[in-house]
């Protein structure tokens, strides 16, 4: 990823996310529309995990590395 993430989901549903570093310090946070992308232009590079949850409260953690 460079400046932005777009993460599809198969609901039409809003969630909210949390960019965590490696050390698990808060980087980033907020909440997203459907089909609505993340700018992490403000990131440096570097490895990440991405935590979203859905508005029914499912939570996936997944990886994130920007170049």
């Amino acid at each position: 990823a460079k400046d932005f993430v777009s993460i599809k989901n198969n609901k039409p549903e809003s969630f909210v996310y949390q960019i965590f570093d490696l050390s698990g310090k808060i980087v980033k946070k907020g909440k997203v529309e459907t089909d609505e992308k993340i700018d992490i232009q403000s990131l440096e590079r570097g490895n990440y995990i991405l935590q979203i949850q859905t508005e029914n409260g499912e939570k996936e953690n997944l990886k994130l590395m920007k170049n």
